[in-house]
């Protein structure tokens, strides 16, 4: 008793497992570089426990991208001294020579898993939520961001039970990235070297969409109410090499 609350526990609480199929395509001369890769992914496990009395009831899908497919290029532009076009040193080097050109993309990275809850300790065993009851699939073939899951298809779980929806049963939207940047050197002297870029950051002003409210019983269950917070970005730098 003379120790009070000062005593405290640290609990195995949760585990996954990640498996995943990695692929990559990759082509590179002197003048460009292309990479190409997809992973293909799942995750198992339990990183939450809602019955505390069965801690593996809800195992299933935890947060992880099913799908991710991205490209970068590194290329030289064919133009100027040493290239294939406009090879004659002179003004039209100058402008035109020694470009290089640089991009990273996301094509597509799936949704992650998501999880619907229900708030409120509905199965009187002390804990902040619990999950609904699945009625339905929840599913909807043309998601929006006002309607991205079905609410008919999840209900109040009954008076002392924890529910009975699912781990990782809502797939979340997916998103798409592309940023670039143009580069050219100038040489000064033999080692003085000055390099002007611009630089574009969500290169298409493209929006991506945050995932669903998942509170069953909060507000706006199954809308989109906000995109992500990265517009295009455009900015240009000059470096001196010494």
């Amino acid at each position: 008793p003379t120790f009070g609350p000062s005593i405290s526990g640290t609990f195995h609480e949760g585990y996954s497992r990640y498996d995943a199929l990695e692929l990559m395509l990759r082509k590179q001369s002197a003048h460009y570089t292309f990479q190409w890769s997809h992973t293909w992914a799942k995750s198992m496990g339990r990183l939450a426990v809602a019955d505390p009395f069965n801690r593996d009831r809800f195992y299933g899908p935890s947060d992880y991208v099913p799908h991710l497919d991205k490209v970068h290029f590194l290329v030289d532009l064919p133009f100027g001294s040493g290239q294939k076009w406009l090879s004659k040193k002179g003004v039209v080097d100058h402008v035109l020579g020694g470009w290089t050109l640089s991009g990273f993309a996301i094509l597509y990275q799936g949704g992650t898993m998501l999880t619907p809850t229900w708030n409120g300790d509905v199965a009187n065993v002390g804990v902040g939520s619990v999950r609904p009851d699945r009625v339905g699939s929840g599913v909807v073939s043309n998601p929006t961001a006002s309607r991205w899951v079905d609410p008919a298809a999840f209900v109040a779980p009954a008076p002392l039970t924890f529910g009975n929806a699912g781990t990782g049963i809502i797939q979340g939207p997916s998103s798409r990235f592309f940023d670039a940047s143009i580069l050219k050197n100038f040489t000064i002297k033999e080692n003085v070297r000055l390099q002007f870029r611009t630089e574009f950051y969500n290169a298409f002003n493209h929006p991506n969409w945050f995932n669903p409210n998942l509170a069953v019983n909060g507000l706006a269950f199954g809308q989109i109410l906000t995109k992500n917070q990265d517009p295009r970005v455009i900015q240009f730098a000059l470096r001196l090499e010494f």
